[in-house]
């Protein structure tokens, strides 16, 4: 490379480009995927215009985020058919409730078998996230994909505790793998800026579905038998699950490497303009110094435990909303489905609401967190103190929830891990660490429903509520943790003498990297 190239880029002016250009980088054992086409199209490529970065972001947003985004929706669906399916004979078909005397009932072993998905969640997220990394993204989110709409399929053909227990256990290994890979995906197509609006609206596909899922369970419901239609339910979604598996594998790309669709000018446009990300694109090598690093840095620790605190309230409404507005408020099956029809729509708007506030303001993701964590508090305040005479504010309240806790998993935990990460293993671990702590709290959150306190149960909203409170003020070390390790870097002296952009290293490594709050 001539000095002229060298000064038309002057980010890329570094004593490894100056000396030796990208193919030292290989050289130098750097394995991220960026390199592949980087070392081969530099010397050829004009600066790149914001016309055509414009064009290519355009892109991506058609191709690639509407594929997560649906694969997002469908984890949510599955989630949901549970407490959906409670409303149509799944609790009295597989025998998960026991009678008691003054006309109420014990409800454990559905508690179980709402918990059961998130155990295998823990378990299988280490294990897949690690295979996703070492074979190619796309195809191994189909193959996940497929084999959890398979499951899905088969839930119908359950008839007692043990199997639903079994069929949920494996969902949850199955579904483990694929949000992180998403996530990964995610980071691989956009810019952090960009991130702070897209990882919201990944995670708004989870409020936007629900509308449609129950308009179709409402339909289901008026077709066929009304108490057996949570079969119908499952079957509905294990077909649409496998149809869309092989979607996936045929139009989502390993890489912006590997996509077909793209021009070679285009390749090269959407690995380059990266670089400012300091966090690379992937690397199939997995490095142990990596995952101790996540494990031990204080910053990710911190996230964790937020993640957990903030989500501890979707975990709550998640599995137990439909039975808390059924018994609670006194509606019928079919009333209850058209009382939670708004919650999708409202979890959506906020994901996408906090989303763009983040993308237009440097720099407020934690400031967004908060409201939307006072939002949460002061819908849980209102289901622990109200009457039930009062159903409109309790109403109000699951409302303020829902809302609240979508939009916090999107920011919280998508968004910052996505921006604050760097290098292809520990970008792996921390995300796999940040979906192991909302499934925490999904495991957790239950067990504080108590069979004396229904349909009310105060215990549950106000600890949940202690927890939201909890998250703000760990969201708030979170951010003044990233801002005094930018000042610190800031006023350090010593100058980067490589461009490490795509030499997969990570945040901790790059003196470059620069995390946002």
């Amino acid at each position: 490379m001539d000095d002229t190239k060298v000064a038309d880029h002057p980010s890329l002016q570094s004593v490894d480009y100056a000396v030796s250009g990208l193919a030292s980088q290989r050289q130098r054992g750097y394995d991220d995927e960026a390199i592949q086409v980087l070392q081969f199209e530099w010397d050829s490529q004009p600066p790149i215009t914001d016309e055509e970065e414009r064009e290519l972001i355009k892109m991506i947003d058609w191709r690639i985020l509407p594929l997560i985004c649906f694969g997002t929706a469908m984890q949510y669906a599955d989630k949901a058919a549970l407490s959906v399916g409670a409303l149509f004979g799944l609790i009295r078909d597989l025998k998960l409730f026991v009678a008691q005397t003054g006309g109420t009932f014990d409800t454990h072993k559905y508690t179980l078998v709402s918990i059961i998905y998130y155990v295998g969640y823990v378990v299988g997220t280490p294990i897949l996230s690690t295979v996703a990394q070492r074979f190619p993204t796309g195809k191994i989110c189909s193959l996940y994909v497929l084999l959890w709409g398979i499951v899905t399929l088969l839930t119908p053909t359950c008839t007692g505790f043990e199997g639903i227990m079994g069929q949920r256990f494996v969902l949850g290994i199955l579904e483990g793998g694929v949000s992180p890979a998403f996530l990964t995906i995610l980071g691989m197509w956009y810019r952090k800026r960009e991130q702070a609006l897209r990882a919201p609206i990944l995670y708004s596909a989870n409020g936007f579905f629900v509308l449609p899922l129950l308009a179709v369970v409402y339909g289901i419901v008026h077709i066929g038998s009304r108490a057996h239609a949570w079969k119908s339910i499952y079957y509905f979604l294990g077909v649409l699950t496998i149809i869309f598996a092989c979607f996936l594998y045929v139009f989502l790309p390993d890489s912006p490497v590997s996509a077909k669709w793209l021009t070679s000018r285009q390749r090269y446009v959407a690995v380059e303009r990266l670089r400012d990300n300091q966090a690379g694109l992937n690397s199939k090598r997995l490095k142990g110094s990596h995952l101790l690093e996540a494990v031990c840095d204080i910053k990710v620790v911190v996230l964790v435990l937020a993640t957990f605190c903030t989500c501890a309230s979707a975990g709550v409404i998640g599995a137990f909303s439909p039975l808390v507005i059924s018994k609670g408020y006194g509606a019928d099956a079919l009333r209850t489905l058209l009382l939670l029809m708004p919650t999708g729509v409202v979890a959506g708007f906020s994901n996408i609401i906090g989303g763009y506030i983040a993308l237009k303001y440097k720099n407020t993701r934690i400031a967004v967190i908060i409201s939307l964590s006072i939002l949460s508090a002061t819908g849980t305040a209102l289901q622990w103190r109200l009457t039930l005479a009062k159903k409109e504010g309790l109403l109000a309240g699951v409302y303020l929830i829902v809302a609240s806790s979508g939009a916090l998993g999107g920011l919280t935990g998508l968004a910052c891990t996505l921006s604050n990460t760097a290098g292809a293993t520990k970008k792996i671990a921390v995300s796999g660490l940040v979906f192991i702590s909302i499934a925490g709290a999904n495991i957790a959150t239950p067990f504080l429903f108590k069979k004396s306190e229904q349909p009310r149960y105060p215990f549950a909203f106000k600890v949940t509520m202690i927890l939201q409170c909890a998250g703000i003020g760990l969201c708030v070390v979170y951010g003044a943790l990233c801002i005094r390790e930018n000042r610190r870097r800031d006023r350090s002296v010593e100058k980067q003498a490589q461009d490490l952009a795509f030499s997969d290293s990570t945040d901790k490594q790059n003196a470059a990297f620069r995390y946002v709050w």
